[in-house]
């Protein structure tokens, strides 16, 4: 009986259904970190998401075992752990020295020097320095979550992941919020060397 009804049409329409809604979903996924600036993140997801495809369109308990799905996914698990470095601004030329920057002109910030500075001055400032302290211990605790979720987390639920990231709003960068934030208040705050790396920065 079990055999009859694994075999059945009904059931193998059902199963290239599934398949193809995977396929269709995974290529939305992926177009969306591709808009968002996210290539390597989107074309891992969307390696994987064709993979988890062919196993339900040829019978997912048979593919286990299967070379070429071994060999898609560990692709898929490369460019994941590629896009980590790529992609997360932790890895970005000149942060981490921008974060310094922001520290030191904290810091050292004169209410003379801003015209239009908020109401509660000492509190802004302390934000500030808070932002620009935390925010490189913030960015590497972020980085091994997500070289620990690429360990650990099965390559079958790599595009149920992507899809839970893109449900998620993407945290800033504090510590450039609170510089640019400076920037305008305060305009003679900021050397020109922080001002230009400042404006070199594009990962959010």
């Amino acid at each position: 009986m079990l055999c009859l009804a694994v075999e059945s049409p009904l059931y193998q329409t059902m199963k290239d259904y599934v398949a193809a809604t995977i396929a269709l979903v995974s290529t939305i996924v992926c177009g969306m970190f591709c808009w968002d600036g996210h290539w390597t993140t989107g074309i891992s997801i969307w390696v994987a998401g064709l993979t988890l495809a062919s196993q339900v369109f040829m019978g997912f308990v048979d593919t286990f075992e299967d070379p070429l799905v071994k060999m898609a996914y560990s692709c898929s698990l490369f460019l994941g752990v590629f896009a980590i470095f790529l992609e997360h601004r932790l890895f970005e030329p000149g942060r981490a020295e921008v974060q310094v920057m922001g520290l030191t002109a904290f810091v050292s910030l004169d209410p003379n020097q801003c015209a239009g500075h908020p109401n509660d001055f000492s509190a802004w400032t302390e934000k500030g320095i808070r932002a620009c302290a935390m925010q490189n211990t913030s960015d590497v605790m972020d980085v091994a979550q997500a070289f620990q979720k690429a360990e650990k987390l099965p390559s079958e639920l790599t595009l149920a992941d992507g899809i839970y990231q893109l449900s998620q709003p993407e945290t800033p960068d504090r510590c450039v919020l609170m510089l640019k934030e400076l920037a305008k208040i305060c305009p003679d705050s900021l050397s020109f060397e922080t001002r230009r790396k400042l404006d070199s920065l594009h990962r959010k």
